[in-house]
């Protein structure tokens, strides 16, 4: 399943609030906004996977980090 998080408000406003900040009052590191990107797609995979049993597998990844399905 491909959650797309640019369609999705929260996070949308969270990246503009950032993204409008004097980038020298910004944190060093901004990892904090692929935390709430994460946080934001865990939210719309929760709701479209409501069904799923309880005892389902669900890795979560950006698409730069897909691991590979090759056994070594």
């Amino acid at each position: 399943m491909h959650i797309n998080t640019t369609n999705f408000e929260k996070y949308i406003n969270m990246a503009e609030a950032c993204h409008d900040e004097d980038p020298k009052l910004r944190p060093r590191q901004i990892y904090f906004m692929e935390q709430n990107q994460r946080n934001c797609a865990m939210e719309q995979a929760k709701t479209i996977l409501s069904e799923m049993p309880d005892d389902a597998l669900v890795i979560l990844t950006d698409l730069d980090e897909i691991p590979s399905g090759k056994k070594n």
